[in-house]
Parts: structure tokens; C-alpha cells; sequence
């Protein structure tokens, strides 16, 4: 009787299989449609009497993975800006210039350009958090937006796919 030397061959097949089956995707936890729980985008500029705030309740933030393993993020609708993914935390990419898009802040047309972001993931729940100057024309305003959100499409199948556009006194 021969002993066969199949044996190591297959344990050795089997113990490469499990090294380098490739990278857990980092950026998974984040893709997919997000719903603002509770938000506010709030501009201060010189020329109002009194800071401005728009309600993000109820919005959709479209994540996708980018071709280089970034985020692209729609923090508000019409406005996608590039994260880079650590753990649980995407934070703004750093870029020069600055990223920028056009967005409606209290149907007043905004050109946005990013000076720091964060949007963190625990499960199916994320906070965001973004800073930057909103070009009102040739004014310049300070503005920030807060908030959280949660993964999936709201229970009414996303009929609510664009924020609150109303002036409010406070969040």
C-alpha cells in the first residue's frame, strides 16, 4: 500500500485560499442612499440681519464608491463632494482648489466651496458635518451644516427627496 501525497497538497491549497482573498471594501459600510434624520444648513452673511438656516430633514444623501476607492457624497441635493474613507470616518478630500458645487440654500442660488467634512457611519446610523463660504454673488458667507442620518429610503419610498426650502428661526 502506497501512501498518497495528496494530503499536504490539499492542506496547503486550502491554507492559501484563506491568505489574501483580497481587502475587505472599506468603503462599504457607506454606499448606498441615506436619509437625513435631523439637519440644519446654517449661513451667516454680513449683509442679513440675522443668520439664515435651512432644514435637512428628510433628504437623501446619494453615496457612491468612486473609481479610486474614494466617496462621492451628495451632501445636499445637486452637491457631490469627494470623501476618502478611515475606518468608519469619510472625510473631506483635500484639494486644490477647494471643492466646490452650486446648490439652492432657501431657494437663493449658492455657489459652496468645502473647507472641511465629515460624515461617520456606527451601523445603520451617521452623523455629518460640513463647513465651508456659500458665494451669494459677490458675497461671501460663512456656512455649516450638522446632522444625522439614517441608511435606506423613508417608509413613503422616498416621495420626500429634496430638504425643507423654508426660512426658519432656529433647528
Amino acid at each position: 500500500m502506497t501512501r498518497s501525497n495528496s494530503r499536504p497538497v490539499l492542506l496547503a491549497v486550502l491554507v492559501l485560499a484563506g491568505c489574501g482573498g483580497g481587502e475587505e471594501d472599506k468603503t462599504a459600510p457607506f454606499v448606498g442612499t441615506w436619509t437625513v434624520t435631523m439637519g440644519t444648513l446654517s449661513g451667516t452673511c454680513p449683509i442679513l440681519p440675522m443668520p439664515i438656516m435651512q432644514n435637512l430633514a428628510g433628504g437623501q444623501q446619494i453615496i457612491t464608491k468612486t473609481a479610486d476607492g474614494a466617496l462621492s457624497v451628495s451632501i445636499i441635493s445637486g452637491c457631490n463632494i469627494i470623501f476618502d474613507v478611515t475606518g468608519n470616518v469619510a472625510n473631506l478630500r483635500v484639494t486644490t482648489p477647494p471643492q466646490s458645487c452650486n446648490f439652492t440654500f432657501n431657494m437663493l442660488p449658492v455657489m459652496g466651496t468645502f473647507t472641511g467634512a465629515t460624515f461617520t457611519v456606527n451601523g445603520q446610523t451617521a452623523s455629518f458635518n460640513y463647513a465651508g463660504t456659500g458665494m451669494l454673488g459677490t458675497i461671501a458667507c460663512p456656512v455649516t451644516g450638522v446632522g444625522t442620518s439614517m441608511k435606506g429610503v423613508p417608509a413613503d419610498g422616498g416621495s420626500s427627496t429634496q430638504p425643507d426650502t423654508g426660512i426658519s428661526d432656529g433647528p
